[in-house]
C-alpha cells in the first residue's frame, strides 16, 4: 500500500520528524515551513536535502503535514498554493511550490552546509539537471498508473499504455547515468540522486503488481546502471 511505502521512504531518508506548532504568518527571517508527507516521492528529495545537510528541524526548517492547514484542498492551504499540491515551502521570500524549485532553494539557502549536491564539474552538473528534468517531465507525470484507481494517468487514458511509457522513460534515464558511478553523475552526490532515489523505491514496490504474468526482474526494468546505483545508495546509507 502507499502507506507502507511511505513508511519505507521515511525510514530510508529520515532521521528526525519532530513536529512544531503551525506558523502561517509571513515575516522577515522566518523559519521556512515545508508542507509535505512521507508518501510523496517528489517531496522526498527535499527531505533528503534537509536530513543529509543535518538541518535543525527547530531553527533551520520546520516540516509539517498539509493537514495542519486543513488538507491540500482547504481554503487555508489553497491560499498558499492554489494548485493544492505538495510539497510547498513557505518562506519570508514567498510561498514556493514544486519540488525541484524547493530543492534548489534549499541548496542555495543552506549552501554553507555540506553536502552541496552540486558536483564540481560542468559535465556532472549538466547530467544532474538533465536527469532531474527527464524524471519530472516524463516519469512523475504518469507515475499515477502504479497506484491510482482510474485514469487518466497524465496524458494516457489507458493504464497499460501509461505503464509501457513509464518503462520506456525509465530506460531513457540509463543513457545519462555515469558509467563508473557510484553516484548517478559520477563520483559526487548530486540533486539527481536525491530526486530519483524515492521514485525508484516507488517503482520497485508498485510496478511488479502490473506485470501481467511477467516475472519481476529489476535489472530488466531498471537497467544495469540504475539498479547498480540504487543498490549502492541503499548499502551506503545503511553504513552511514
Amino acid at each position: 500500500s502507499r502507506l507502507a511505502l511511505a513508511s519505507l521512504i521515511l525510514s530510508l531518508v529520515s532521521t528526525d520528524t519532530r513536529a512544531s506548532s503551525p506558523l502561517t504568518a509571513k515575516c522577515a527571517d522566518m523559519t521556512p515551513i515545508l508542507y509535505d508527507m512521507p508518501v510523496s516521492n517528489n517531496g522526498a528529495r527535499c527531505r533528503i536535502i534537509v536530513y543529509k545537510k543535518g538541518l535543525s528541524l527547530d531553527s533551520d526548517i520546520l516540516i509539517k503535514p498539509p493537514s495542519d492547514l486543513g488538507g491540500l484542498k482547504s481554503e487555508q492551504y489553497l491560499a498558499l498554493n492554489p494548485q493544492g499540491k505538495m510539497p510547498l515551502l513557505v518562506t519570508e521570500h514567498g510561498n514556493i511550490p514544486e519540488s525541484d524549485t524547493i530543492a534548489r532553494y534549499l541548496l542555495d539557502r543552506f549552501s554553507a552546509k555540506s553536502p552541496s549536491f552540486l558536483p564540481s564539474t560542468l559535465e556532472a552538473r549538466m547530467k544532474s539537471d538533465l536527469l532531474c528534468r527527464l524524471h519530472d517531465m516524463y516519469i512523475t507525470t504518469i507515475q499515477g498508473c502504479m497506484y491510482k484507481a482510474e485514469p487518466p494517468f497524465g496524458r494516457f487514458s489507458s493504464r497499460a499504455a501509461a505503464l509501457a511509457e513509464l518503462r520506456e522513460q525509465i530506460g531513457y534515464l540509463q543513457e545519462h547515468i555515469d558509467e563508473e558511478g557510484p553516484y548517478l553523475t559520477g563520483k559526487e552526490l548530486s540533486l539527481a540522486d536525491a530526486t530519483i532515489f524515492p521514485t525508484v523505491i516507488f517503482i520497485e514496490h508498485m510496478l511488479p503488481k502490473f506485470l501481467d504474468g511477467e516475472t519481476w526482474d529489476a535489472e530488466v526494468v531498471l537497467g544495469k546502471k540504475l539498479l547498480r546505483w540504487y543498490h549502492w545508495i541503499k548499502v551506503a546509507r545503511s553504513k552511514s
